[in-house]
């Protein structure tokens, strides 16, 4: 448990008062420059790497190449480890009993002041 707020989370890597000890990320690469790129969970990444004791990062290349501020330089890297996976998917979800609910909150949300009085029965039903 970290007593702060998500939003919080990068500017406390950054201070250090955050400290991490081991970042594990998965990489594909390297480009022409010799960088690689981590894909798409980026969220505070680069302050982890910067506060890390030790990097250790997957080089797959099956993970897609974006564009952003996702390239890691490979002197950020302590252990390249090579393994090759296939990505994880989440199948998508079948739109159901619950999506119906939603879709009818929104038509009363968007009525008049006294139609956003029944969102409680909708959510209820």
């Amino acid at each position: 448990m970290i007593p702060a707020n998500i939003s919080q989370l990068c500017d406390l890597m950054a201070s250090g008062r955050l400290r991490i000890d081991v970042v594990l990320l998965q990489v594909t690469g390297p480009d022409a420059a010799g960088n690689y790129n981590a894909g798409l969970g980026i969220e505070c990444l680069r302050e982890a790497i910067e506060g890390a004791r030790l990097v250790i990062a997957q080089l797959n290349p099956a993970l897609p190449w974006t564009d952003g501020d996702t390239l890691i330089e490979p002197g950020l890297i302590d252990i390249l480890v090579p393994a090759e996976h296939k990505l994880v998917e989440v199948p998508v979800r079948t739109i159901g009993r619950s999506s119906g609910r939603l879709r009818n909150v929104s038509r009363v949300g968007a009525g008049s002041r006294d139609d956003r009085a029944r969102i409680g029965q909708i959510l209820r039903r």
